[in-house]
């Protein structure tokens, strides 16, 4: 039998392979065993370093070290030990994500924002891509508004990927092989590499990053007799390298390539199965150049961070459920029908700022951000067999381009009381051009819009107001009020709806809350907490226009989110490492305005989607002395997530039922190497996400077993 087609053969030979990599670099299997206290970890969320307990905000920071121990490629691997964190991950490319039950119920900007060291990906609603956390020095998840330092669209947070830099000192180098099987699926192979190279000593160094995965898939297509449709590849690269030409001034420039190919979505029924009509793949690609320059003055740090976005993507979506109307309209038995969507965007972003330094009582950052966003979207409709005339055609040219200056003081009024205030102000200007035709728009309209345009500007000013007691060094009380603002944009389908608007503005929201970070008995125990009171005003949502196949936006909701969250983590004796993560959420929606022809698909009291009401964590994890030079660790994550309402409506057919994930791990470690055996999800729970048709929803990986190879020299 040939070594590719055995999943046991080929597990083995990965990990053959892995073994004759050279040998010799630091040991972390000590580290491990001797970790007595809660690892200290420095954060960058206010744009300047400082600890994490010492930052008067929610923040969750996630280190290299313990997304190696908790495993994952993902940060949807990693989600659940965040509070108030939600993804919704369904093909290669299409990420919807939450924070503190706020996310894109309507429009077409992201509620999120996403930075990979200094740069913004801006995304598409539900199209965020899936960055891969191999070598990364540390995940950041800013939780709420983060309007006056990362500006629009981070209305419900910010999450930061903070990559690992090249080091001019010490050549260093990792591997991390990976073979896994899923149940109804197949056999999962995945290959990291990392080699870091000084080129001058002290002064100049490169680092090189790919990272490889195979996963067959474990969704079936009975009437299409496929099997294994959600099946994924996706390859990404990462070359950084940086240049210290004094001790005040380091430049690092980074490029990263990734692409993702997927065979359709992860989403079906009580028996994994998915019921489209045609194939609903996904390729999705983008590069990302960033040109970051630090220098340090006495008196301040002066940062200028250049980058360069571009993300092309082309997608199939199921379009037949029009089938019939097209049969009944052509007397001609149509079969399927789908629709092609190519994506292209480029993002243009350049921000500069200068940080001060020193210990005086005001301490404060200033800056200024440009960006410019092009995005052209192309929908066509495609039947089987080809209908002379087009069914549906939808293009849409947008081009956004925002200014903005913004600044942030800190002032110590005494030894222990300080004020914060931020404030951010920009301007944007949008051109949206649309094209609508084809067929259907004629048969339910009797016209087509050709050449829509539509032009906004927006000004605003987005706020933070904090007031952080540092009772001691080890306990800290903050207060905070603060702003977020996300874009609003276009309904090209708006001519098909006697009195619905062409658009729809902004949102807005204010977020009211009291934190404290405590850390107790020399640092072996920190309990973090947070309550938080949000007011969400001009919600958009959809307007339940009664046609399955078209609909439009409109601000019409004002909503709350209110909630708490808590963080706790313990090292009582040597070698033992316990972590909880939850929060309670109550997020509805309070008022609802009649837009346009139809209401909105929403009423007062309606649970907010893909929200749900309580998520807890806990982890444990213990590292113990196996031989003189062999270390050991187990390892357990437990999750619980409550019931969620996949749409705004809450009706009982998207209803999401609560579930509980458990994942074990058990690794063997010496000096320069270390073998982890994993079971994800071991109780093999169907896990919803979210609905996505009738019978079908969103769902997390069933049971996979595996075993990962990882080596350091």
């Amino acid at each position: 039998m040939a070594l590719m087609s055995h999943p046991k053969r080929r597990l083995l030979g990965l990990l053959a392979a892995a073994s004759a990599l050279p040998l010799a670099g630091v040991a972390h299997a000590q580290e491990a065993q001797d970790q007595t206290t809660v690892e200290v970890v420095t954060i960058t969320a206010q744009k300047r370093a400082q600890p994490l307990q010492d930052a008067p905000l929610a923040v969750t920071a996630l280190t290299e070290r313990t997304l190696d121990q908790m495993g994952g490629s993902e940060l949807k691997d990693f989600a659940a030990a965040v509070p108030g964190l939600e993804l919704q991950s369904n093909r290669a490319g299409e990420t919807r994500t939450s924070i503190r039950g706020i996310s894109e119920i309507g429009g077409g900007a992201p509620s999120v924002g996403v930075y990979v060291d200094e740069i913004p990906l801006s995304t598409f609603t539900a199209e965020g891509v899936n960055l891969k956390t191999f070598d990364v020095e540390r995940l950041e998840i800013l939780r709420g508004p983060q309007g006056t330092l990362y500006g629009e669209g981070s209305l419900g947070g910010t999450i930061r990927i903070i990559t690992n830099k090249p080091n001019s000192h010490d050549f260093s180098a990792r591997a991390d092989l990976t073979g896994s099987q899923t149940e109804g699926g197949g056999f999962n192979s995945e290959a990291n590499l990392m080699v870091n190279a000084p080129l001058v000593d002290g002064k100049a160094a490169v680092r090189a990053t790919i990272m490889w995965r195979d996963t067959p898939g474990w969704i079936d297509n009975p009437t299409l007799g496929l099997h294994g449709i959600n099946d994924e590849k996706s390859f990404t690269g990462r070359l950084a390298a940086r240049i210290t030409p004094t001790d005040r001034f380091t430049v690092d420039g980074v490029y990263i390539r990734q692409e993702v190919k997927s065979g359709g979505p992860s989403s079906g029924d009580s028996q994994y199965r998915h019921a489209a009509g045609t194939v609903e793949s996904r390729d999705d690609n983008f590069d990302l150049w960033n040109l970051t320059g630090t220098y340090r003055f006495d008196f301040a740090t002066l940062t200028s961070a250049t980058g360069y976005f571009k993300r092309d993507s082309f997608s199939s979506n199921d379009f037949t459920s029009i089938a019939p109307l097209l049969s009944f309209l052509f007397a001609t038995p149509i079969s399927a029908a789908r629709i092609t969507r190519p994506n292209d965007q480029e993002v243009f972003t350049q921000e500069v700022r200068l940080v001060s330094n020193g210990d005086g009582p005001l301490a404060w950052t200033v800056g200024a951000f440009y960006k410019r966003d092009h995005l052209v979207i192309a929908n066509s409709a495609i039947t089987n067999p080809v209908l002379p005339v087009s069914v549906y055609e939808l293009n849409v040219d947008e081009t956004a381009k925002q200014g903005a200056v913004f600044g942030e003081l800190d002032y110590r009024f005494t030894p222990k009381l300080h004020g914060v205030l931020g404030l951010r102000y920009f301007s944007e200007d949008r051109d949206i051009k649309s094209t609508i035709g084809g067929l259907l728009p004629l048969v339910l309209s009797g016209a087509s819009a050709n050449n829509l345009p539509v032009s906004s500007s927006v000004n605003k000013t987005t706020a933070k107001l904090s007031i952080y007691y540092q009772a001691n060094d080890r306990i800290l009380f903050y207060g905070t009020a603060s702003s977020g603002f996300r874009a609003g944009g276009i309904n090209p389908n708006a001519f098909l709806f006697a009195g619905a608007p062409t658009s729809f503005g902004p949102e807005t929201l204010w977020n009211y809350e009291l934190g404290a970070k405590t850390s107790w008995h020399d640092n072996r125990l920190v309990i973090n907490v947070a309550l938080y009171d949000i007011q969400w005003d001009d919600v958009i949502v959809n307007a339940n226009s009664g046609d399955p196949l078209f609909s439009y936006s409109v601000n019409a909701g004002a909503a709350h989110s209110r909630g708490v969250e808590l963080e706790v983590v313990a090292t009582p004796v040597r070698g033992l490492e316990l972590n909880f993560a939850g929060n309670y959420t109550d997020a509805e929606i309070d008022s609802v305005s009649p837009i346009g022809a139809t209401p909105p698909a929403a009423s007062p009291g309606a649970k907010l989607p893909f929200v749900p009401a309580y998520k807890v964590h806990g982890g444990v994890q213990y590292s113990f002395p196996v031989t003189g030079s062999l270390t050991g660790r187990v390892r357990a994550d437990v999750s619980h997530t409550a019931k969620t309402y996949s749409a705004i409506d809450n009706a009982a057919a998207g209803v999401n039922d609560d579930y509980t994930k458990v994942d074990l791990r058990a690794s063997l470690m010496g000096d320069r190497w270390e073998l982890t055996a994993f079971v994800v999800n071991l109780g093999n729970v169907r896990g919803e996400l979210a609905a996505t048709a009738p019978g079908e929803s969103l769902l997390i990986e069933p049971r996979t077993t595996g075993l990962t190879l990882r080596t350091r020299w």
